[in-house]
C-alpha cells in the first residue's frame, strides 16, 4: 500500500509532467491542430444540416465536442492536482 508521501510524490510528478506538456511548443501545435480540426468539423455540421443530412451533422458535432473536451480534461486535471497539492 502506498503511504502518504508516495501519493504526494506521485501527484507532484503528475503536476510537473502536465506542466511540462502544456508549456511545450508541441502542446501549442497540438492545440492549434485540434482547433483547426474542430473548425473543420463545425463547417461539416453546417453543410450537413443544409443538405438535411442530420445523422452526419450529429456525428460531426459529436466529434467537434470531443476536440473541445480534450483541452478541457487537461485543464480540469491540472486544477484538481493543484487543489490536492
Amino acid at each position: 500500500m502506498k503511504d502518504k508521501d508516495d501519493i504526494q510524490d506521485s501527484k507532484l510528478y503528475e503536476l510537473d509532467t502536465w506542466r511540462d506538456i502544456v508549456r511545450s511548443d508541441g502542446w501549442v501545435i497540438f492545440k492549434d491542430l485540434l482547433n483547426t480540426h474542430k473548425d473543420f468539423l463545425e463547417r461539416q455540421v453546417i453543410i450537413s444540416v443544409s443538405t438535411r443530412d442530420f445523422d452526419n451533422a450529429a456525428k460531426y458535432e459529436s466529434r467537434a465536442d470531443e476536440c473541445k473536451k480534450i483541452i478541457q480534461l487537461v485543464t480540469t486535471r491540472l486544477s484538481e492536482i493543484k487543489k490536492e497539492g
